[in-house]
C-alpha cells in the first residue's frame, strides 16, 4: 500500500525485484520478529559483487520494518536493517570536454544528412531531444514526457508535475526557449500533446539506443545519457554559478546532493 501510493513507479518495480529475487528467497519463510542484523547482513555480503542492489536491499527491508514498527505501533521493535553497513559506492562524475562535444556535434551533423533507413541517420526528434537534455540539464523521461502545455511561455519556465523530486518549476534560458519554439513551428503549431513526437505523433519512447550510436561513432562509449547532467552542471558552475543555484537549477531536494560538484566550483575560486 505504501509502495503504489508513495512512491514512483520505477521505485515500485526495485522493490518487488528486490523481495521476489533476494530478501524472499532468503527470509520469506521466517516470522518477521526473528528476522535479526546478521541475517540482513549474510543477504548482503552474499551480494557483494552488485553492491549497488545490495546496498537497495537493505534499504528495502529496513522501509518494510519502518512501516511495520510505526504501522503496527510495536515500538519494542528494532529495524534489523539498522546499523548494517553498505558497501562504498564511487559518484561517477562524468563531464564532456569542449573537444568532446565538438566530435559529438559533427557525428550528429552528417547523421541528419543520411537518408531515413540507412546506417548512421540520425532522427531530427532526438537530435531536439539531446539538445534539450543538454541545455537544460534535466532527467531523460523529464523531456521525453515534455508535454507542449508544460511550457510557460509567458514566464520562461517548464512546469514538470512529476519529476524525480514531485512538481517543479524550472527556469529556462531564452536559448531553450527558441529551440522549443523552432520545435514548435516545425511540428505545426501544436496546443497539446508531446514536444517530442515520432512522425505518427505518437511519443518519443527512448533515445537511449540514438546516444549509444552517436558516442560509439564519437569515440566516447564512457559517456552516458546522463552525463550529459552532468556536463550542464559543470558548465553552470565553470561559468561562476553559485553551487546552491545550481542546485536549484538541476532540481535537487537536499544540498547534499550538489556537493558532488562542489570541486568544480573550488575552480572558480582559484582563478
Amino acid at each position: 500500500v505504501h509502495v503504489e501510493v508513495h512512491l514512483k513507479s520505477g521505485s515500485s518495480v526495485t522493490y518487488r525485484s528486490l523481495l521476489a529475487n533476494e530478501i524472499l528467497p532468503a527470509i520469506g519463510d521466517r516470522d518477521f520478529r526473528s528476522i535479526r542484523r546478521a541475517d540482513v547482513q549474510e543477504i548482503h555480503a552474499a551480494m557483494k559483487g552488485r553492491p549497488g542492489a545490495a546496498n537497495n536491499m537493505v534499504c528495502v527491508i529496513s522501509s518494510l520494518y519502518t512501516r511495520i514498527i510505526e504501522d503496527w505501533e510495536l515500538s519494542d521493535m528494532r529495524n534489523p536493517a539498522q546499523g548494517v553497513r553498505h558497501f562504498a559506492m564511487q559518484k561517477r562524475n562524468r563531464f564532456l570536454t569542449p573537444e568532446e562535444r565538438q566530435r559529438v556535434h559533427a557525428v550528429i551533423q552528417a547523421g541528419l544528412q543520411i537518408p531515413a533507413g540507412r546506417r548512421g541517420h540520425i532522427k531530427l526528434a532526438s537530435v531536439w531531444a539531446l539538445d534539450l537534455l543538454a541545455l537544460t540539464g534535466r532527467r531523460r523521461n523529464e523531456i521525453l514526457t515534455l508535454t507542449w502545455p508544460m511550457v510557460d511561455w509567458q514566464h520562461s519556465l517548464l512546469s514538470l508535475p512529476d519529476t524525480k523530486t514531485g512538481h517543479l518549476d524550472v527556469p529556462v534560458s531564452a536559448h531553450v526557449l527558441a529551440l522549443l519554439k523552432h520545435i514548435h513551428e516545425q511540428t505545426g503549431s501544436p496546443r497539446t500533446g508531446y514536444v517530442l513526437r515520432t512522425p505518427n505523433g505518437t511519443r518519443l519512447r527512448s533515445i537511449n539506443r540514438t546516444w549509444e550510436n552517436i558516442r560509439a561513432a564519437a569515440g566516447l562509449n564512457d559517456v552516458r545519457l546522463h552525463d550529459l547532467r552532468h556536463s550542464f552542471a559543470s558548465d553552470a558552475l565553470m561559468s561562476g554559478v553559485p553551487l546552491a543555484v545550481v542546485g536549484e537549477l538541476l532540481g535537487h531536494k537536499t544540498t547534499r546532493t550538489t556537493q558532488r560538484y562542489a570541486h568544480l566550483a573550488n575552480h572558480v575560486v582559484r582563478q
